[in-house]
């Protein structure tokens, strides 16, 4: 191997490693920001729903449950959407089954919550029920705002 293959062969091996390490550190900091995101909305929910100790302990367990259905069923989504959007030659058939697809995600995603929303039921009371839902719209949009106020300064 002559001295630039050898030189080449560094910088390459540099280059790729680099991209390995940033790749997972954007990974962790991706793991962390969703763990964060899910401890302020646990605090939060906590909060509005004036939720005792013990509703706390059977709740958030199923709540963290439904939410990861809830996330399958989205990202399943956007990997059929990605492939779609990124692919040659789609025949309008698949472009319309993907659209399909991603409509009934809707569906699926409000019987996951209605079927989590009888669960429940055995913990919440009535109030409690309308306060979460109520909570969950009001933490969706303060995290817009904050996003958007973030982006703004």
């Amino acid at each position: 191997m002559n001295y630039k293959s050898y030189i080449l062969s560094i910088i390459a091996i540099i280059a790729i490693g680099t991209s390995m390490v940033s790749a997972q550190n954007t990974e962790e900091r991706q793991r962390r920001w969703m763990s964060d995101m899910r401890e302020y909305k646990k605090e939060f929910l906590t909060r509005e729903m004036e939720l005792s100790q013990e509703q706390q302990d059977k709740f958030f367990p199923l709540y963290s449950a439904m939410e990861d259905e809830v996330y399958q069923l989205n990202k399943e989504s956007r990997e059929l959407e990605r492939k779609v959007s990124s692919a040659d030659n789609v025949s309008d058939l698949e472009y319309e089954a993907t659209a399909k697809a991603m409509l009934d995600v809707k569906d699926k995603e409000a019987k996951i919550e209605a079927t989590y929303f009888e669960k429940f039921k055995e913990i919440l009371s009535a109030k409690q029920l309308f306060l979460l839902k109520r909570a969950e719209t009001r933490f969706s949009r303060n995290m817009l705002n904050m996003h958007r106020d973030r982006k703004t300064k």
